[in-house]
């Protein structure tokens, strides 16, 4: 099950996934908002989800290409279960996973 989450901890996340697919597509076929936020590197939107206990989000810097969302995945995953939170938030918004442009092969060590 894929649910949509204001807050998500202490839960740290890192780019796993970036789609073809723009912020608008996935509003306009599906009930999420995306919420304003930024960082030190630029202002971005967002929408985090819990999927299975495991936290997941897309989101949408400014500055990156119209056409396309990155998903990011908590950093503690195997790659294993950051492919299964990925499958699952792709199937639960209906996205093919050809839509992926571009996936991590090697996930940041702990710490």
């Amino acid at each position: 099950m894929v649910a949509r989450v204001s807050d998500i901890g202490k839960a740290s996340l890192v780019p796993y996934a970036v789609i073809k697919r723009s912020r608008e597509e996935v509003v306009g076929t599906s009930a999420i908002q995306f919420d304003p936020q930024g960082d030190d590197l630029d202002s971005f939107e967002s929408a985090f989800f819990r999927i299975q206990g495991k936290f997941a989000a897309f989101m949408h810097y400014n500055g990156d290409p119209p056409d396309t969302l990155s998903v990011y995945v908590q950093r503690d995953l195997s790659p294993k279960d950051a492919d299964r939170v990925l499958s699952k938030l792709l199937a639960e918004f209906h996205i093919s996973e050809d839509a992926i442009v571009w996936r991590e092969t090697a996930l940041p060590p702990l710490g």
